[in-house]
C-alpha cells in the first residue's frame, strides 16, 4: 500500500520536458498548470553555493554540485544546505545544536521534517515562502526550490 501511494505521489506532480530551444525546463502538472524555470538560473545558483558551501563541515560533502543537472533540488531536499546558507548571511540565525545530524550523517524522516520546518522558521523575514513547505521539500519541487535558493542567493 506504501509504495503504491509513493508511486501516485510521484506522478500527482506532473511531467518534466526540456524546452531545448529556450534552454529551460517546462513541467506540466495534471490539472493543467505547467510552471518553467530556465536552466541558466538553475546553473548559475548552483554554482554560486558551490563556491559558497564547498568544505562546509555539515554539507561539505555534499558539494560540488553539477551545474548541468537536477543536483541543486537534491541537496536540498533535506533542509541542510538551506541552514548553512542562512548561517552565512547571519552566523547566528540558526543554532546549529538545535539541528539534527543524525546516526553517522544520515537523519530519518522526523528529524529531516525538523530541520526543514528550523531552516523554514529561521528564514522567515529574510524571504517570501508562500506556499513553500516541508513537502516542497521532501518532494524537490523544482520551481519553488529555485525560488527560495533564488531569494537566499539574492
Amino acid at each position: 500500500m506504501i509504495s503504491e501511494l509513493k508511486r501516485e505521489r510521484e506522478t500527482n506532480f506532473g511531467e518534466k520536458t526540456d524546452i531545448k530551444d529556450a534552454g529551460a525546463q517546462k513541467i506540466e502538472g495534471k490539472l493543467g498548470s505547467h510552471h518553467t524555470y530556465a536552466h541558466e538560473e538553475r546553473n548559475s545558483i548552483a554554482l554560486l553555493f558551490n563556491h559558497l558551501l564547498e568544505g562546509d563541515e555539515y554539507v561539505g560533502d555534499r558539494f560540488p554540485l553539477n551545474p548541468e543537472s537536477d543536483d541543486l533540488f537534491h541537496a536540498f531536499s533535506d533542509g541542510m544546505v538551506m541552514i548553512r546558507v542562512l548561517n552565512k548571511i547571519d552566523p547566528e540565525l540558526v543554532d546549529m545544536r538545535a539541528v539534527n545530524r543524525g546516526k553517522n550523517g544520515v537523519c530519518n524522516i522526523f528529524e529531516t521534517r525538523q530541520n526543514i520546518e528550523l531552516a523554514l522558521t529561521s528564514s522567515r523575514g529574510l524571504i517570501k515562502s508562500v506556499g513553500v513547505n516541508v513537502s516542497t521539500f521532501l518532494e524537490k519541487t523544482p520551481y519553488m526550490l529555485l525560488g527560495i535558493s533564488y531569494q537566499l542567493a539574492r
